[in-house]
């Protein structure tokens, strides 16, 4: 490798190392009273704190949205103007006599679109993909 090729390339390599070092450097100013106040040991948890924030808003509240408005009835968006329930809607969900033939629910729609979703919705949707 030549003088001038050397040169180059240790240019381009401070071009790129320059802002990496400038980033690493803030990153350490945050993290290191961080480190210090908690520990060593604790650090993992700062790092997975906003993957758990994230998965608790998107995922757990909606859960949990989900299952207050299970335990209701009505057709209100607020839940407080809902009527309450209780476990009636899985009384009538468990209450087919052959899970395998949705006619056989008394007034229940949940097979009803479970069958029609794995017989024609689905196939659909995997030719769709291919």
């Amino acid at each position: 490798m030549s003088k001038k090729n050397k040169k180059t390339k240790n240019f381009f390599l401070n071009i790129l190392t320059v802002p990496f070092a400038l980033l690493m450097n803030v990153i350490d100013l945050i993290m290191r009273p961080i480190q210090k106040i908690i520990g060593v040991r604790r650090m993992p948890y700062i790092f997975l704190l906003p993957n758990l924030i994230f998965f608790g808003l998107f995922v757990i509240i909606p859960l949990g949205v989900n299952l207050l408005f299970s335990l209701t009835g009505g057709t209100e968006l607020y839940i407080s103007n809902r009527e309450f329930s209780g476990a009636r809607h899985y009384q009538t969900l468990f209450d087919c006599q052959n899970y395998l033939n949705p006619n056989s629910c008394n007034e229940d729609y949940f097979w009803s679109v479970v069958f029609f979703d794995q017989f024609s919705f689905s196939p659909f949707f995997c030719l769709l993909l291919l």
